[in-house]
């Protein structure tokens, strides 16, 4: 028994597929012959790396456009459809990405398809393997089935099996009954249940019952009574195998500029999701359930995949683990192994466990922020506030990690006045690091828009628009097949006019070439900071006591009768009433200095990493003689005679 696993476009060509890489690897393991073979890598060498990007890995996901490129060849041409799609979804719905340069490149890389494809079918060794599995997540499925259907043309006797994330649950059971080419379908993880599968052919079992295998009795599609069959001892799993993906990379003339990432994984599942699932998050499906590995046996596999593959990882876990903040990633940090991370967190980090992460080599973070609004945080079932999004933000750009994040709209049920007071602060968050998307959020299968829509006020969940011209199906059939879908709710129309004033200055703030900084410098006696977020009308504003110790303190998010209680603590002969205290920090706030929340203000200024001030009280020398006096803002001193109550 020889097994062959495929990876079409449009998956990414700048880093391997962790999950048929474990696949092959546990194969191995059993003495299972079996090949990764990267044809995506071929198709971004064919048409350019900068169109496989641009026409499909950065594509908006709900436009399809990786699909609809090889919809032709898999259903037939059909120029109507064609030319609906291009005007009714490319120039109509997504026309700022699809100008028209982009679309009539789209339409020259379609033609080459059909070449490509040949090209699949002759340089790929079919005859010598047994078993032919494609792996389908995001825009890999049209791809993957119309090279499927050519294969089983060609070799009718070969089995042919998919999986993947877009094969999970109704999707793959819909699509193992339109394509009756597919032989088997994987439901959810495959580690245990693609093995069992191919173990069972090999003993000559045609129709083997495997759980979370769905397959075939003579035209009827068997729907095995366990859908999923998850992974729960994650140290069981072996050490993927990256090799295929960097002997194939290196054959082909790929673009050098592009970094190549290695995938890692040290959990499945969402522990915050578990709790209080995300509204608008459609990922684990079935597998929610939280599981991770042991600190020491992540630690030995990241060591043996950077020693053999490099040092640049990005971490495919839904969620940090939060207890490896005391043990993988301190010990990470002793080996000194040098690397650079990537991992998905929530932004209830403390400053302390950042630099853990940091210190660690964690470089980059998303921390899934989506909205810088309170009461739409609270909608969205976020568990933070808007102060905690923009402190997260503040201590990584002080401690150098880069945040990833996108700014969503249009969530059932929220304030429309909320879009215009963010439109008011958000140029103040200039110098922290933009989102990277910016749009309407969506219904996303498995997520509980989806399962509960009456919950939030949600109705006609409806695939969205695409998928009727890359599908020739009825609208059941493709509701079946989507992950994607939109709705109706009483202000969906209206979200893209409200949302507007912040949308916006988002956008604003992404494509500005230059953002400026807000730094304080800790002074003995004072506090410098040195704005120069706006270009044109630079300013340093010096802080006398109490406001100075007010404004070290606010480095974090702090209520106003904590800020009062420590500096009763702090200055104690140094009094201030509260109407005072209210009316400066106010000042602040408005002068884009602090940003309140609430009853709750937060510092936006960068202040050192090591804070001397709070730290040990080690006075930091500043030589500020050149500053012109008209640029010096000076705020604070003694608010009231002392003895005063405060």
């Amino acid at each position: 028994m020889k097994v062959a696993l495929i990876s079409m476009p449009f998956a990414s060509f700048t880093y391997p597929s962790i999950g048929i890489s474990l696949l092959q690897a546990e194969l191995h393991r059993e003495g299972i012959p079996c090949d990764i073979y990267y044809l995506n890598l071929k198709f971004a060498a064919r048409i350019g790396c900068l169109s496989y990007l641009a026409l499909g890995v950065l594509s908006p996901m709900t436009s399809l456009t990786g699909e609809w490129l090889f919809t032709a060849d898999l259903f037939g041409s059909d120029p109507r459809r064609d030319e609906a799609y291009v005007q009714d979804v490319l120039k109509q719905d997504f026309a700022n990405h699809f100008r028209p340069r982009v679309v009539r490149r789209l339409l020259e890389v379609r033609e080459c398809v059909p070449k490509f494809l040949d090209e699949c079918l002759e340089n790929v060794p079919w005859a010598r393997y047994d078993v032919v599995g494609f792996t389908s997540s995001f825009q890999q499925h049209v791809p993957s089935l119309a090279l499927a259907k050519r294969v089983r043309k060609a070799f009718p006797g070969k089995t042919i099996i998919f999986g993947g994330a877009n094969c999970e649950g109704e999707m793959g059971i819909e699509s193992h009954r339109r394509f009756n080419f597919v032989d088997f379908v994987c439901s959810g993880e495959g580690d245990r249940a693609f093995p069992e599968l191919i173990r069972r052919l090999a003993s000559g079992d045609k129709a083997p019952e495997v759980a979370g295998i769905i397959s075939r009795k003579g035209r009827e599609t068997v729907v095995p009574r366990e859908i999923v069959s998850p992974v729960f001892d994650l140290d069981g799993l072996p050490f993927p195998s990256y090799d295929d993906y960097f002997d194939q990379r290196q054959k082909l003339r790929l673009n050098r500029g592009f970094t190549t990432l290695i995938p890692y994984e040290t959990s499945r599942g969402c522990w915050w999701g578990a709790k209080m699932h995300c509204t608008f998050c459609g990922l684990n499906g079935a597998t929610m359930t939280y599981r991770s590995k042991t600190p020491a046996r992540a630690l030995d596999e990241l060591a043996y995949l950077g020693k053999k593959y490099g040092k640049r990882f990005v971490g495919v876990d839904n969620i940090l683990d939060l207890k490896y903040l005391d043990s993988f990633f301190p010990q990470l940090a002793a080996r000194n192994l040098r690397l650079s991370l990537y991992f998905d967190t929530k932004v209830n980090l403390t400053k302390n466990q950042i630099k853990v992460l940091r210190d660690a080599g964690v470089r980059y973070l998303q921390p899934g922020i989506e909205s810088l609004s309170t009461p739409i945080l609270k909608l969205m079932k976020k568990g933070c506030n808007l102060l905690q999004n923009v402190q997260f933000m503040k201590w990584c750009k002080q401690l150098g990690v880069e945040v990833d994040w996108n700014f969503l709209y249009g969530f059932p049920g929220e304030p429309p006045s909320e879009y215009v007071e963010m439109a008011k602060f958000i140029p103040f968050l200039s110098h922290l690091d933009p989102p990277g998307g910016c749009g309407r959020i969506r219904t996303d299968r498995f997520s509980p828009y989806f399962m509960r829509p009456a919950e939030y006020g949600l109705t006609k969940i409806r695939p969205v628009d695409a998928y009727h011209y890359v599908y020739p199906f009825e609208s059941e059939t493709l509701a079946r097949l989507a992950y994607y879908f939109d709705f109706r709710s009483p202000q969906e129309k209206q979200a893209d006019n409200y949302a507007q004033p912040a949308v916006k200055e988002v956008n604003a703030w992404r494509s500005a070439k230059a953002r400026g900084q807000l730094k304080g410098i800790i002074l003995p006696d004072t506090l410098m900071l040195v704005d120069t977020r706006n270009r044109r009308k630079p300013s340093t504003t010096v802080l006398e006591e109490p406001l100075r110790t007010a404004y070290i303190y606010c480095d974090q998010s702090r209520g106003f009768s904590a800020i009062q209680a420590h500096l009763s603590m702090c200055l104690p002969s140094l009094s201030c009433t509260s109407g005072w205290l209210e009316e400066a920090l106010k000042d602040l706030v408005s002068r884009g200095l602090m940003l309140k929340d609430g009853k709750s203000y937060l510092g936006l200024a960068i202040l050192p990493d090591s804070n001397p001030a709070i730290d040990s009280q080690v006075p930091i020398a500043l030589d500020h003689q050149n500053i012109p006096a008209e640029d010096l803002i000076q705020l604070g001193g003694s608010p009231q005679p002392s003895g005063n109550p405060l």
